[in-house]
């Protein structure tokens, strides 16, 4: 072995280099709407692929980086609240691609940047309850949550087999 040994990086290593780098800090720069500042999304990108090391070990690093910009148009960060990038096999494909996709907490975000009404409900069902959450505008969802048993036409009898109720 000669004294210049070469340093081996993983594919999470090289993904965050290209992300630090000057030209997607531009590229993410361009994107993001006024008031949010590049170098806070690339810190929190940076954090979601060493949370998710396989992100960047399976999936190509062209979806991630598209992904990504993608998310910084729509003035989301990939935080698992307001987006995640997560992976999927294209049909026909032999490697996984990332895709990003906003979350509940995102669509709030974008709700309250853009005016809508002092509530934002959603209603989450099962086959056995309900569950209705209610957040405010201010960007940050602080959720109450009401929760209730459905009423269905099969409930279980005393013997533990399903009878009808109406």
């Amino acid at each position: 072995m000669t004294g210049q040994e070469v340093e081996r990086r993983t594919p999470v290593q090289e993904l965050v280099r290209t992300v630090r780098g000057e030209v997607f800090m531009e590229q993410v720069a361009a994107a993001l709407p006024e008031g949010m500042r590049p170098q806070n999304f690339v810190r929190v990108l940076v954090t979601a692929l060493m949370e998710q090391p396989e992100l960047a070990e399976e999936a190509s690093h062209e979806s991630i980086i598209k992904s990504s910009i993608k998310a910084a148009t729509d003035g989301l960060v990939p935080d698992g609240r307001e987006a995640a990038l997560v992976m999927f096999r294209p049909k026909g494909a032999r490697k996984k691609a990332a895709q990003y996709l906003p979350m509940v907490g995102g669509y709030r975000k974008i709700a309250a940047e853009h005016g809508w009404p002092g509530r934002c409900t959603s209603t989450t069902t099962s086959r056995t309850s309900s569950a209705r959450s209610r957040g405010c505008t201010t960007g940050r969802p602080t959720p109450t949550v009401e929760s209730s048993p459905m009423r269905t036409p099969w409930a279980a009898s005393s013997t533990g087999q399903a009878a009808c109720s109406r």
